[in-house]
């Protein structure tokens, strides 16, 4: 079961597309998210495109995140890929070809990002480990 880290598949980087790292704005998130949580964007036939740090506890006001069952939360930009991680890259990698999204075909809204995945994919875009 994730403790509140995410992969979530998104099909636009809608107003994070303009940000860099170190921005910090809101993101849509699984109810179960909390600050100091993962938040990693993966751009439908891109690849992973974005690692940010959620900030604020999830707010359920109506608008645009509860059109797609989430709660909007504030996040950091903590690193934005202009090469993202493709499925390719995932698929060839020692761990992270077991990653339950890439499973189904990232196949869904949000994946819970368990151990050792989340150390793995941090790895991968040069990010320690913050929690």
């Amino acid at each position: 079961m994730s403790k509140g880290d995410h992969i979530y598949v998104v099909s636009a980087l809608r107003h994070l597309a303009n940000l860099t790292t170190g921005a910090n704005t809101w993101w849509c998130v699984a109810s179960d998210t909390h600050p100091g949580r993962y938040a990693v964007l993966y751009l439908k036939a891109k690849g992973i495109a974005v690692v940010a740090q959620v900030t604020s506890e999830p707010d359920n006001a109506p608008g645009f995140c509860a059109t797609y069952g989430m709660l909007a939360a504030n996040v950091t930009i903590l690193a934005k890929l202009l090469s993202p991680i493709s499925a390719k890259q995932l698929r060839d990698h020692p761990i992270l070809k077991k990653l339950p999204a890439l499973g189904r075909n990232f196949q869904g809204t949000s994946f819970g990002l368990e151990e050792p995945f989340l150390s793995e994919l941090l790895e991968l875009v040069s990010l320690p480990r913050l929690h």
